[in-house]
């Protein structure tokens, strides 16, 4: 993973988790016909509060 951002802008906090969540992902690289290449992707994080 190069350098993920943000698309969906909410509280700092909510921002600051799922910044350092996906910081720990790890990905097999994207290819094409056996070649490594770039991708983009979106993923959704849904934060649930318990209470």
């Amino acid at each position: 993973m190069n350098a993920p951002y943000l698309i969906n802008r909410t509280d700092r906090r909510f921002e600051e988790a799922a910044l350092r969540a996906v910081s720990k992902w790890r990905f097999e690289p994207g290819r094409r016909h056996g070649r490594v290449v770039q991708f983009r992707m979106a993923v959704p994080i849904i934060f649930r509060l318990n209470g």
